[in-house]
């Protein structure tokens, strides 16, 4: 083998490793260093689509959590068959904790791009 294949092969091994650290995926290095890469990018896309779908309900669930508050609150409420809010608008202030970081978000929805009209 050539030196720039060696230098390839090296290349694509240490990715492969570090994708592996990464998405926690264990390595294996077969002799084809090309096809190793290839297996660790599609165990990492599945990862991947795992963690998106973890946020993803954590999501769901911090938002029923909001909305049952806005509800306590008063700020959403029911009259008969119609949900109303007292609002232009809904904040929604919450602490992330990821890969043991922790910050501060907020988002803003205006009451009709969630699906409310305003009737005042």
């Amino acid at each position: 083998m050539d030196q720039a294949a060696a230098g390839a092969s090296k290349a694509l091994r240490n990715a492969t490793k570090k994708i592996g650290t990464k998405f926690k995926i264990p390595v294996k290095n077969s002799n084809r260093p090309s096809k190793d890469f290839d297996e660790i990018l599609d165990e990492a896309d599945e990862k991947a689509k795992d963690y998106a779908l973890k946020w993803y309900e954590r999501g769901v669930k911090r938002g029923l959590i909001k909305a049952t508050d806005l509800m306590v609150e008063g700020k959403i409420y029911k009259d008969g068959d119609t949900v109303f809010c007292d609002a232009d608008q809904i904040d929604v202030n919450v602490k992330i904790k990821m890969n043991r970081d922790e910050f501060k978000h907020s988002v803003s929805f205006r009451i009709n791009d969630i699906g409310f009209e305003d009737v005042r």
